[in-house]
Order: structure tokens, then C-alpha cells, then sequence
């Protein structure tokens, strides 16, 4: 009896009628139309070898169980090994979603920072003189990095300036991070309703220090694995490589990594990774913009959510 087979039949309590490939030492072999039992097998991996003809792209489209089991299961046409060498058993068509890892954006995604944001750019502004600006000019501004932001909040001192007041700025900022700054309303319980389900990440524009000591400060650290900021890489969003490179740390494509994010910057992000992308309607991005992403990303097979709670649901969660 092969290796393949003596591993399925030790696993049989959970039934699941199927037809599994097993791959070990460059070559597939097919097991057979089986009850199989839910289990991870040490030595060979596993590949669901979908024909390409019936091959859902999910990098475009995030899509419930039911629509991934009509179209053959969210695995790779061919019989590739998963990025990481990740040793699966039909893992997401058990969780009947077609998706391994979750990760959000973070301003305007999970917190609402917006008032300490501007106090910081306004404080920055006051200590060269120059008159504050209004809370939603300056929201307008966020979502490229610190730099850009701290570029466009203080244009009038010039290009020349810009390093120095971006070292103001963190100063100003550093100092009231969390006064202010706070989770969603349904932000903290859907993460706790997610946590069993998915690893999950942050990938945003903050730089990682700051990122990190707000979540600390608000308590959701415990939930993510990973977190990658605006100056953790060499490029930052929408530059694919941070989303491709947590891709890599969850050993899973990216088209089974679905980014939240509440920004244009955000879809931008999962279009050049070829991810899947949700929408979240409650963040920065002010209402016209947020009415022309919507229906960009509609467009593109994305979802668009306007709760938290309605997540949960999209995700069968």
C-alpha cells in the first residue's frame, strides 16, 4: 500500500467524498474516489488538479463556498506545488470559502485615527507658522505613506523641507498616538469571530512602529500574525510586494489572501498581486471617491461591505 493511501485510510472519522491527487517525488498519483478523512499528511503534498478550462480565477473574484465547489474547487490549474510548500488537504474546500489568510488595512480599515492624524499635521503646521487645516482636507490625504502625507500637508514650505517636517511630524505624532484613535464599532468582535477561521495580517502605509503600538494600545495585536508597514519593505502599497510577501509568510497563493482596506490605494494593491479585495465602505475615503471604488471593485469581482458584521457573513463565518 503506498505511502498516500496508508495516511488517508488512518484519518477516516470525518467523511468527505472526493477524488484527491497526491504528489511525492515529482510524480502525481491518482487515489481514487474516496471517503476521506480530515487530515494533513506529513510527507506527500496535495494538489487538487482543477483541468484549466474549469479554473475559477479567484485573483479577481472572491467568491462563497458554493460558487468555488460549482466551479471545481479554488486550487491552481496543474499540478504545482503551493508557494511555501504547504502541506494541505483540500483545506479550503473544507472551510468551504476558497480563501487561506485575511488581511486588513489598518487606518480607516480597523481604527479611526483620524483626529490624532490631524492634531499631529496641524501641530506640525503650527510650529512653521502656517494657519491648520480642516479635518477633511487632511483625511483627504492619507493612504500613500507618511512622507506623501506629511508632503502634502505642508506644501507651502517645498520639496527642499519635507525630511524636516516629516521628523517634526513623527515627533508630534509619536506623542499622541492613542489619544484619540480608537476600533470601529464591530471591529474588535469580528475579529474575534475570524481569529479560529484565518491568519491573519496588517499590511498598511503607517509606518510598522507606530502600526504595532496602536494595536498593542487597543488590543488586537493578539489577532494578527504578522504586521507590515509603510517602511517594513523597501516598497509600500499599492506596490504588490508587501501583500505577495505575506503571501509567502502564509505559504498560500495570493489569490486565496483577501485584502480589506477602505482606499483606492487598497484595490490598486490587490489588482497588481492578483488578489481577491473587499471594500469596506465606513473608512477615509470620502463619499463620490468611495461611490467610484465601489464600483470599480464590483466591476472587478470584489466584494463591497458596509459592517463589519456583513463580513462575517460574505465569509460564512
Amino acid at each position: 500500500m503506498s505511502l498516500g493511501v496508508q495516511a488517508l485510510v488512518a484519518f477516516t472519522p470525518i467523511l468527505l467524498a472526493g477524488v484527491l491527487l497526491v504528489q511525492h517525488d515529482d510524480h502525481v498519483a491518482a487515489v481514487g474516489t474516496l471517503a476521506v478523512g480530515v487530515a494533513i499528511l506529513q510527507q506527500p503534498e496535495v494538489v487538487h488538479e482543477v483541468p484549466a478550462e474549469q479554473h475559477l480565477d479567484v485573483g479577481r473574484q472572491p467568491v462563497r463556498g458554493q460558487d468555488l465547489r460549482e466551479a471545481g474547487g479554488p486550487w491552481r490549474a496543474g499540478a504545482r506545488r503551493a508557494p511555501g510548500g504547504a502541506r494541505r488537504v483540500l483545506i479550503s474546500a473544507l472551510r468551504g470559502d476558497g480563501l487561506g489568510a485575511l488581511v486588513f488595512d489598518l487606518d480607516g480599515t480597523l481604527i479611526d485615527s483620524r483626529q490624532d492624524l490631524a492634531a499631529a499635521l496641524n501641530r506640525t503646521r503650527e510650529e512653521y507658522g502656517l494657519a491648520p487645516l480642516g479635518l477633511d482636507d487632511l483625511v483627504a490625504m492619507v493612504g500613500y505613506g507618511a512622507d506623501h502625507l506629511v508632503r502634502r500637508a505642508t506644501e507651502e514650505l517645498g520639496r527642499e523641507r519635507v525630511g524636516e517636517a516629516l521628523e517634526r511630524f513623527f515627533r508630534n505624532y509619536d506623542g499622541r498616538l492613542l489619544s484619540s484613535t480608537c476600533a470601529y464599532p464591530g471591529v474588535e468582535s469580528m475579529l474575534e469571530a475570524l481569529a479560529p477561521h484565518f491568519p491573519m495580517a496588517v499590511l498598511t502605509n503607517k509606518p510598522e512602529r507606530f502600526s504595532r503600538r496602536i494595536l498593542e494600545g487597543l488590543g488586537l495585536s493578539r489577532h494578527f500574525r504578522h504586521v507590515v508597514g509603510g517602511d517594513s519593505l523597501p516598497t509600500r502599497k499599492p506596490d504588490p510586494e508587501g501583500l505577495l510577501d505575506l503571501a509567502r509568510r502564509f505559504g498560500v497563493p495570493p489569490q486565496e489572501v483577501l485584502l480589506v482596506g477602505d482606499s483606492r490605494v487598497d484595490a490598486d494593491t490587490t489588482r497588481a498581486a492578483g488578489a481577491p479585495f473587499a471594500f469596506v465602505t465606513w473608512g477615509f475615503t470620502a463619499a463620490d471617491e468611495a461611490k467610484a471604488v465601489a464600483a470599480t471593485v464590483r466591476t472587478r469581482g470584489g466584494w463591497v461591505v458596509e459592517t463589519p458584521e456583513e463580513l462575517l457573513e460574505k465569509l460564512e463565518v
